[in-house]
């Protein structure tokens, strides 16, 4: 991860620069905030400005960028001031609606320096992480997505001349009992199987919360009889009688 450092003052770049890269890390030195690329935020590690670079009208192009950042992402800011800067003060002039913000007071010690930088860059890695596994999470949504819809259009192709047939028996006269209620049958779980063939294109739509409630009668004979088929066979099995 990188490490950005903005400060006008060309020692402090210099000396910042010299101690982080010490460390083995990636530093790019920047002497304002109107410098800094708005758009390699996300591979941002974390950023080191002085409180002279935090002048209004740059500070205002850099929060509108910060604002624009996705939701897994919280840059880490440390600002380096003096001892009279409340950080409070500052956070609420500069940043009002981020909270990653340390503050480090001058004179300011290497190490500290270092030690900072290394905490911030252990929360941003979490960061990285937990943005890793949301792009993870998307590619398995889409690749159910996928497959449940090839699913369903493979279900349907050997529904359509099931339905047709019945389609074409409703029009033959049958007087054997026997014939009428398989006819019946095969008719109702047909449909059934096709409501559910639907169902599974809807999954998706679970998962963003768009499910529509629609309301309508219904004869609650036909409810019930549903209810006592579908369980027929384990009442059958247990010697119960509905």
């Amino acid at each position: 991860m990188r490490v950005d450092v903005v400060t006008p003052n060309e020692a402090d770049s210099a000396n910042a620069a010299h101690f982080l890269r010490a460390e083995g890390l990636e530093v790019r030195v920047s002497a304002s905030l109107a410098q800094l690329p708005t758009d390699s935020y996300d591979d941002l590690g974390c950023l080191v400005a002085v409180e002279e670079a935090l002048v209004d009208f740059e500070v205002e192009h850099f929060r509108t960028a910060l604002d624009l950042q996705p939701a897994w992402s919280d840059l880490p800011l440390l600002v380096v001031a003096g001892h009279e800067t409340s950080l409070n003060a500052l956070v609420d002039r500069v940043f009002p609606h981020s909270g990653n913000i340390t503050l480090l007071q001058r004179p300011l010690h290497p190490v500290a320096l270092v030690s900072a930088v290394n905490v911030a860059l252990r929360a941003r890695a979490r960061q990285f992480e937990v943005r890793d596994l949301l792009a993870d999470r998307s590619r398995a949504l889409h690749q159910r997505d996928e497959f449940l819809a090839m699913l369903a259009h493979e279900l349907r192709n050997p529904l359509a001349p099931v339905r047709n047939a019945v389609y074409l028996m409703n029009g033959l006269e049958i007087k054997d009992a026997l014939l009428l209620k398989c006819r019946t049958m095969i008719d109702k779980q047909t449909r059934h199987m096709a409501r559910l063939v639907d169902d599974l294109l809807d999954v998706s739509r679970l998962e963003l919360g768009k499910v529509e409630l629609r309301l309508q009668e219904i004869d609650l004979n036909n409810c019930v009889s549903a209810a006592v088929e579908a369980c027929l066979p384990m009442t059958s099995a247990q010697g119960h009688s509905v």
